[in-house]
């Protein structure tokens, strides 16, 4: 009967407890499902996307000075009158002529002409790139919202993307916790 009775006794302060908590948990409830929803709503789902947005966003902010660079490097190298690529393939007549008169010369030949290569493949890939700048305003528009939508969970829920999600599983965790105890209070009143 005392062992009947303590634990009679034990259900019964538990009992009080989610009792006496029940405004506690329901306003628990509440600010948890306020914070998943407002996590939700942004649509998270890479953990890096806040370093992929930034990387995007400097690329946008600076694609007229990009595209700029590159093609000026291009010009300089390849389309300009003296461009570095002329330059090259007159050294490399008159090399050619010296190893005509000395062989000596023919590794001279081998590094022009190595040169010339390394500068033609660099003004190609400056003008490939400079191809796929794109400076789109509604683009930089939308990721600046992105930025500071993720900036705006940054400050309450997390530093990273990442520790945001972390965030959301243990609040996702602790909700259905809390909603599982009227299971548990209905689990005692039966006991």
């Amino acid at each position: 009967v005392r062992s009947n009775y303590e634990q009679w006794q034990a259900v019964l302060q538990q009992m009080a407890f989610l009792q006496n908590s029940e405004q506690e948990r329901l306003r628990n409830i509440d600010w948890l499902t306020f914070q998943l929803a407002e996590i939700d709503k942004v649509k998270l789902k890479d953990p890096q996307e806040d370093e992929s947005l930034l990387a995007e966003h400097t690329l946008l902010v600076n694609a007229d000075k990009l595209l700029h660079l590159s093609s000026h490097a291009y010009s300089t190298l390849y389309e300009a009158e003296s461009s570095t690529t002329a330059t090259l393939k007159q050294a490399q007549r008159q090399v050619e002529e010296l190893h005509r008169t000395d062989p000596r010369c023919a590794a001279l030949l081998v590094q022009l002409q190595t040169a010339r290569i390394a500068v033609d493949d660099v003004a190609i890939s400056l003008r490939e790139y400079g191809s796929h700048i794109d400076a789109d305003p509604k683009r930089l528009e939308w990721v600046e919202g992105r930025i500071a939508e993720i900036q705006t969970l940054r400050r309450k829920y997390g530093n990273t993307v990442k520790e945001i999600l972390a965030f959301r599983e243990r609040a996702m965790r602790d909700l259905e916790s809390l909603q599982a105890s009227d299971e548990n209070l209905a689990q005692l009143e039966k006991e």
